[in-house]
């Protein structure tokens, strides 16, 4: 069934011994907050159609929620300084997918501490790459610091004109870092898409 935003962000949620330890030590009612979870993803299940609430009313209409979302960020920044404090001089990258909301991270702070930041723009359509890059850029880091990570086969990206695309949008907004995913698991024909859109990415730098 297709969860929607709430959905996945409801589900994107950790109530383990850990997490309940660590919002309980932030004076959250986090059992009263689990229990609201979990009815409202039964509700969503029942129906079996998408929340149509928008994530930011739902988390704005719970100060329980916002509260618990603020400490899980918490430890992600935590997380990233020690590695960044463990590797010393050593590049540091840290990876963004979708909203950051659903995966724990306090971007500005996670960029902050990190060299560079990956965003992993997994979509076949340019605008959506478009909209990701102006987020990032005027919310967490300059296009100097970002890389953009596409994956390279379907259904992200179903022919090599849609990587090319992608990469040519990145690239007029000023982004020159880039990964593409994963070599291990691409069709072999796809390494010629990349490629191609490596020589795009060098011939940009000239």
């Amino acid at each position: 069934m297709e969860l929607g935003h709430v959905g996945r962000f409801l589900l994107s949620l950790c109530f383990c011994n850990s997490c309940r330890r660590h919002g309980r030590n932030a004076d959250i009612d986090i059992d009263g907050l689990a229990a609201r979870v979990r009815e409202r993803l039964e509700t969503l299940f029942e129906r079996g159609a998408p929340d149509a609430t928008h994530i930011d009313d739902l988390i704005d209409g719970d100060d329980a929620l916002k509260a618990f979302l603020t400490a899980r960020e918490e430890i992600v920044t935590s997380l990233t300084q020690e590695v960044k404090k463990a590797a010393g001089d050593t590049f540091l990258v840290s990876m963004m997918m979708g909203d950051t909301r659903g995966s724990g991270q306090d971007g500005k702070a996670v960029a902050d501490t990190s060299d560079a930041l990956e965003l992993l723009c997994y979509t076949s359509q340019a605008d959506v790459v478009e909209q990701m890059i102006s987020k990032a850029t005027t919310q967490y880091c300059d296009a100097d610091d970002l890389i953009c990570g596409y994956s390279v086969y379907s259904p992200h990206t179903p022919s090599a004109k849609v990587l090319e695309t992608n990469v040519r949008k990145a690239l007029s907004m000023g982004v020159r870092g880039f990964s593409f995913y994963n070599y291990g698991i691409m069709p072999e024909r796809n390494l010629d898409w990349v490629k191609s859109a490596t020589a795009l990415i060098r011939k940009a730098d000239t």
